[in-house]
């Protein structure tokens, strides 16, 4: 099976500015208790790391033309 990577959009950048401890800790919980889910059923690769909230978008239409210019040059 290969790996994939799944990757969400959304929450709030400066959520650890205004979360307290308690919070926190009761959403890492609850995130280690999916990753194991996972793990258990041997659907986990890896836990992964977080990527940063500077990332760019690009439309379905871009990922084409990149595919199909790389498609071209082999």
């Amino acid at each position: 099976m290969k790996d994939y990577m799944l990757i969400y959009k959304g929450g709030d950048p400066d959520w650890m500015d205004h979360t307290s401890e308690a919070q926190m800790a009761e959403v890492m919980q609850q995130w280690q208790q999916w990753l194991g889910d996972l793990a258990a059923k041997q659907l986990l690769v890896s836990g992964g790391s977080p990527l940063e909230y500077s990332g760019k978008q690009i439309s379905l239409m871009a990922l084409s033309q990149i595919l199909l210019q790389q498609s071209l040059k082999s």
